[in-house]
């Protein structure tokens, strides 16, 4: 099964390989690209290797009974929460995603911690209760301003030559950020890293650029994925002053704010 489990879970996890395959490309180490995709495998693979090791100990498991309906129940709204995950690209805004979890979370917690009708000991009920508390303190964490309000504040432009000519011109390094409505490591750079106060300080010495591929193959798009050499996204490509690319600052993947300013002091003071 940890052979063929990439086949059924090839829906879920190609966005990822693909980052990853990218990612081990520009870094150019065959060593470490087996020891990543290795791990990979392993993740894949080494749940169905423990299963099978220990499925004699399924025998110790408590009985089945009200309990297990109950955690039946928990893991439907698991569920309902991993497909309102999934459908983030779809929401207009973060904001609305964030109610909408929030939402989930205040109707799972009431449900499950004092509606729901099946009832079993003391610590069954004591783990009920905590459950819907728990639920409650992280939808209201959910809707703190800082939360719903989080996102890039950056003045990013969309992508045409001649901002790059006015970028060269004007002696400026421009950063050109390549992203996808369907991508959440693109979304993870605008909520965490390009929200950082001081990665929005740093930004106002580059021209910010960002050239959406959402429409991977669309002939505009094919030209510039082209010209930059861009295999998928995020990809964040980093020009000098003189409008030519610092390929060895290239970044794949998220990178969070500490790494990221790094990288730009680098950009800096690079011819």
């Amino acid at each position: 099964m940890g052979l063929t489990v990439g086949l059924i879970a090839a829906p879920c996890i190609g966005p990822f390989v693909l980052g990853l395959l990218t990612y081990v490309g520009n870094l150019g180490d065959p060593f470490l690209g087996f020891v990543m995709f290795f791990t990979l495998a392993l993740g894949l693979g080494a749940p169905f290797l423990v299963l099978g090791i220990f499925s004699g100990s399924i025998a110790w498991l408590p009985y089945s009974g009200a309990w297990m309906v109950w955690v039946r129940n928990l893991f439907g709204f698991v569920l309902i929460g991993m497909a309102v995950y999934f459908l983030q690209p779809l929401f207009p805004g973060k904001s609305l995603y964030l109610y909408c979890l929030a939402i989930l979370l205040i109707v799972s917690g009431i449900y499950l911690g004092w509606v729901d009708k099946n009832r079993g000991g003391k610590p069954f009920t004591a783990m009920r209760n905590i459950v819907g508390i728990l639920s409650l303190l992280l939808a209201l964490w959910l809707l703190l301003p800082s939360k719903v309000e989080s996102g890039s504040k950056i003045k990013w432009q969309p992508y045409t030559s001649e901002i790059i000519s006015q970028a060269r011109q004007a002696g400026k390094p421009a950063i050109i950020d390549f992203y996808a409505d369907w991508c959440l490591p693109c979304k993870e750079l605008d909520t965490y890293t390009f929200a950082d106060e001081r990665v929005v300080e740093a930004a106002e010495k580059f021209v910010m650029i960002k050239v959406d591929l959402t429409s991977f193959n669309s002939q505009s798009n094919n030209e510039l994925r082209t010209a930059y050499d861009i295999k998928g996204v995020p990809i964040i490509v980093f020009l000098s002053t003189a409008g030519k690319e610092l390929k060895e600052l290239r970044l794949a993947g998220f990178e969070d704010a500490d790494k990221f300013l790094r990288r730009l002091d680098k950009v800096t003071v690079s011819p």
